[in-house]
């Protein structure tokens, strides 16, 4: 089980993996469960990451902020089920060489306040690593199936190592639905990290886009939802887990009970007012 507070950045070595996707659904099914959950939209290039959340990107974002032209309060976007949204909106280089202390010193105590912060980074092996693992505690590295998109996730692997910051394991999006135990535990030896996840090839992951929401909301009983509820439940439950073929949802949610006592989903409620409340009397220390 990871620390509260954590910063747990989503990369991916290139794009079209489906991580904003991911990045959205994992947020808004951390906080169903009840952690108090923040997301960044750092994926500058693309900033698609509101559309997946079926909300607008607000008109404040962190790079306001860190220009001294609004307070962190403002750039916060309420997203659905609690999930507090923070638009980046930097390019590249602003993120990757200028800014790196002004953002952490601003997102440092949203993530203290937090119980989880997934920070949704840009897709590629550019300027980005350097400035994700500064920024974030753990890493996720989404990946592809195919060839391309899984040496593309080794490079990040390796800069991971170089800077010393912990993957916390990988997922595989839009994998074949007989993607086996063997090709699993392969991949967890050349990553040398946790496969903490595989999410099918689904239909509803395209109609959840079309319909303007996360699809753990829209189409909830779906293959991905059911995929991202167990990535959700593995990351906030204890390491010692059921293991086996057998393990489900109600085994995850039975161990993380038996060992911290009953899962509350009210906690994260009104955690956007909460937040801003709290922000709003410390105002000297977040602009």
């Amino acid at each position: 089980m990871i620390r509260l507070g954590r910063k747990i950045g989503l990369v991916s070595g290139k794009g079209g993996v489906g991580k904003s996707t991911i990045a959205a659904n994992l947020a808004v099914a951390l906080s169903r469960m009840g952690a108090k959950t923040i997301v960044v939209d750092a994926d500058v290039e693309m900033a698609t990451l509101h559309n997946y959340l079926g909300i607008s990107p607000g008109k404040v974002s962190l790079k306001d902020v860190i220009e001294g032209k609004a307070y962190i309060e403002d750039a916060l976007v309420e997203g659905p089920e609690n999930v507090v949204v923070l638009p980046a909106k930097m390019s590249l280089y602003e993120i990757s060489e200028t800014k790196i202390p002004e953002i952490i010193k601003i997102i440092e105590p949203l993530a203290d306040i937090a119980d989880i912060m997934i920070i949704d980074g840009p897709a590629g092996l550019r300027q980005m690593p350097v400035a994700m693992m500064e920024l974030c505690d753990d890493i996720v590295i989404v990946t592809g199936s195919d060839i391309s998109a899984i040496q593309s996730g080794l490079k990040l692997r390796l800069v991971a190592r170089a800077f010393n910051t912990n993957v916390l394991g990988i997922i595989v999006n839009r994998a074949p639905i007989d993607l086996g135990g063997a090709v699993i535990r392969k991949l967890e030896e050349v990553f040398e990290a946790p496969v903490l996840g595989i999410v099918p090839e689904d239909r509803s992951a395209k109609l959840g886009l079309k319909k303007i929401g996360p699809v753990v909301m829209t189409h909830p009983s779906s293959p991905f939802s059911d995929a991202i509820n167990r990535i959700a439940m593995g990351i906030t439950a204890p390491t010692t887990m059921p293991s086996g073929e057998e393990r489900t949802m109600e085994s995850f949610l039975e161990a993380y009970q038996r060992k911290y006592g009953r899962v509350d989903r009210r906690r994260s409620a009104n955690f956007f007012t909460t937040l801003k409340s709290e922000l709003s009397k410390q105002k000297g220390g977040y602009r």
